[in-house]
């Protein structure tokens, strides 16, 4: 019995490869995913920069995987990747600069999601960069978990929350906030930790929901709350979140994400600064 399974297994994983073939479309078309490579305009607005108007060359490409079966063949869409240089035209009070946009989005078989923006703007006398990432998988009957980078130039925040599958079976959450140096991250400059129970969960990941716990801050331990939720507006994939500590130094966290490489939006404070960006 156990050699008919083994073999069963061996046949599946191999007819599985034969039929399975990774490509890389390059296309673009908003409504029909078909390739582009273009020149165009655009509108954004950062705080505390201002609006900004910019033209460029705007490259997309989707991702398929490509399955023959049964003599078909079928194309199954996994993710996509967006590539933008700019020039950005002296307006509403900015400055003359240039930069380059980079977003990915991708899933591994369901197993494995991954979603990441950065903006890189350099300036007369300075440049910004701001970014977030995504990491969300399982291990089925083990553990699912999402990690999640929020960085807007000098500040950040890294949240991971776990659920497992077996012994302790509340999911938890940890965050800290960090200073950077314009996206770099160094852990050495770690100034607020934040650890919690997750008591209310909006998705399997437990990346949204409402978690109670304690937080480190200045030397001292007190209470904290968090609540974040996911907004489906117009078709996009938005979550916002606010962690609040009980003190009266009053350290908090405040963001809300689109997770849209076409349309990004990132909007993130704490109580060493933030800022916002939109494009249009």
């Amino acid at each position: 019995m156990k050699k008919k399974v083994l073999f069963f297994v061996i046949l599946s994983i191999n007819l599985f490869l034969w039929a399975t073939e990774i490509k890389y479309d390059t296309a673009f078309g908003k409504k029909t995913d078909v390739p582009v490579f273009s020149y165009f305009t655009g509108a954004g607005y950062s705080y505390p920069s201002g609006g900004e108007v910019f033209a460029g060359f705007y490259d997309y490409e989707p991702y398929y995987i490509q399955q023959n079966l049964f003599f078909k063949t079928i194309k199954i869409k996994t993710g996509e990747r967006v590539f933008l240089s700019y020039v950005e035209i002296p307006a509403f009070g900015s400055d003359f600069s240039t930069g380059y946009e980079y977003g990915v989005e991708n899933t591994i078989f369901g197993l494995l999601n991954t979603f990441s923006y950065t903006r890189t703007d350099v300036g007369k006398f300075d440049y910004e960069k701001i970014g977030y990432s995504l990491v969300q998988g399982a291990l089925p009957t083990f553990f699912n978990f999402s990690f999640q980078n929020i960085y807007y130039n000098e500040i950040a925040n890294l949240k991971v929350s776990i659920k497992m599958m077996r012994g302790f079976e509340l999911p938890v959450t940890f965050q800290a906030d960090s200073f950077t140096a314009k996206g770099i991250l160094d852990f050495g400059l770690l100034n607020y930790f934040y650890s919690g129970v997750e008591l209310l969960s909006f998705d399997k990941y437990y990346l949204d929901g409402f978690s109670m716990g304690a937080c480190f801050y200045k030397d001292k331990f007190f209470p904290a709350v968090e609540f974040t939720v996911p907004l489906d507006i117009f078709d996009q994939d938005i979550s916002a979140g606010v962690r609040i500590g009980m003190d009266h130094s009053n350290p908090f966290s405040l963001y809300l994400i689109n997770r849209n490489i076409k349309l990004p939006i990132i909007l993130f404070f704490n109580k060493d600064g933030g800022g916002l960006f939109v494009r249009l």
